[in-house]
């Protein structure tokens, strides 16, 4: 075979002899890679994004975007449904909603958070087990609080470490003095002085085989060492997932940075009208003030449209004109286009009719139209359900509660409420 080492060496770099040499678009595109997993050998964890923040900061720039949450909550909404048995509104009225953990949580309530957790990333629940190997106690858990450990030489198996503070790593690590790695994490620890909790705790991964419970157990000490297991969704094959909204985080922010804009060009004083000039060798302090004070009001909501008083120096005791008018951008019609391409592109991604979230163009609400609507977004939201549908199978049928439960569990789809009638068929619908 012929030796081709170097034979293209110097025909697929750019030295400055071969600028002839064509290359594909795709390798000068600039990529942002949102969700970077390394290695953190002080933390002992996988850093979940490059600055181990990516969950939080995501979820944040949900929150700043109306247009975003609206599509969120909508979706956890259609999720979570009318519930089944054991976790409707009634059965919380009637205590016939089971207790699920020393905290009081009732299937109700473990229901409607886990179906807010599937609409941003997905969920994590820790599960407490009794000396038999049986799950005992179930507890939810904000998917931003969980990193997988790296597993060390010896351990037969894969943990997590459970911690509100992720988000607050070098506040923490520098004004607190707590040592952020790996041996402090079963401690719970408590800073007080500024109404500050720290907790941390490192558990198992998921597995309800009662030999294996059992097992950790024995490897932990005892019970009273046993930190439990988390039960750690991911639909991705990867360390960690994606956030659902994070392919239109963009216009996310977006949205929110528009809206910021606008809010700061009041309160920062560059919406003023215009320029009131008073001389600056008026002798009179309180006449000074008190043009001053008119001009203060000669406003709305806080800094908006003010006027803006300088002092000078006139060239001849009288001035024709004391007040000079800005041209004002036209804030209301700015990035008009871009916001609502932002908007489309949420309502794009989670495919929620316009007439669910009151923004009916067609300005149709009539019932039947609204139940189709109902019909159709219950279709698309159908593939989550079920998935949290498994979910609340496998970890409540492998518990104490499983008598509790009509299994499979099966969560009864959103409906509309008020009665539909069409000339072929009345029928009520359950509110």
């Amino acid at each position: 075979m012929e030796n081709l080492e170097g034979k293209f060496k110097d025909e697929n770099i750019n030295d400055g002899k071969n600028l002839h040499v064509p290359i594909d678009s795709i390798d000068n595109t600039v990529s942002v890679q949102r969700l970077a997993v390394n290695k953190s050998g002080f933390q002992g964890i996988y850093l979940y994004g490059r600055d181990n923040n990516y969950p939080s900061k995501i979820t944040e720039i949900a929150k700043r975007s109306p247009s975003l949450m609206t599509a969120i909550d909508t979706q956890a909404k259609f999720i979570n449904g009318l519930g089944f048995d054991g976790a409707r509104p009634a059965d919380v009225m009637e205590n016939k909603s089971p207790i699920l953990n020393q905290d009081g949580l009732t299937a109700y309530n473990f229901l409607s958070f886990l179906s807010k957790e599937k609409s941003n990333i997905n969920i994590a629940v820790h599960v407490n087990y009794n000396i038999l190997g049986e799950a005992v106690e179930f507890t939810p858990i904000p998917y931003e609080f969980v990193r997988k450990k790296i597993r060390q030489k010896g351990e037969k198996f894969d943990q997590f470490i459970i911690t509100n503070f992720f988000h607050l790593e070098e506040e923490i690590n520098l004004g607190y003095g707590v040592a952020f790695t790996v041996e402090n994490f079963n401690i719970w620890k408590d800073k007080r002085e500024e109404g500050i909790s720290l907790e941390a705790l490192q558990c198992f991964k998921y597995n309800n085989d009662p030999v294996v419970v059992r097992e950790q157990i024995e490897l932990s000490g005892g019970i009273e060492n046993y930190s439990g297991q988390i039960y750690y969704k991911n639909n991705e094959n990867t360390i960690y997932q994606r956030a659902i909204h994070d392919v239109v985080v963009d216009a996310a922010q977006f949205e929110a940075e528009a809206m910021l804009y606008s809010l700061s060009s009041i309160q920062n004083g560059f919406s003023a009208s215009g320029v009131l000039k008073i001389p600056a060798n008026m002798e009179s302090t309180d006449e000074i003030k008190a043009i001053k004070a008119k001009a203060a009001n000669m406003h709305g909501a806080n800094n908006a449209s003010r006027t803006i008083i300088i002092p000078f120096i006139p060239a001849q005791p009288i001035i024709n004109q004391m007040f000079e008018s800005f041209q004002l951008p036209d804030i209301d019609s700015m990035f008009t286009n871009q916001k609502e391409e932002a908007k489309n592109c949420i309502k794009q991604k989670y495919n929620i009719p316009n007439a669910l979230i009151g923004m009916d163009s067609e300005g149709n609400f009539a019932t039947q139209r609204v139940q189709e609507m109902f019909d159709f977004y219950n279709a698309m939201t159908n593939p989550i359900r079920q998935n949290l549908e498994i979910d609340l199978n496998i970890l409540l049928s492998n518990s104490i509660f499983k008598n509790q439960f009509k299994f499979p569990i099966k969560i009864d789809p959103l409906t509309f409420g008020p009665k539909i009638e069409t000339k072929e068929v009345k029928n009520e619908v359950i509110n």
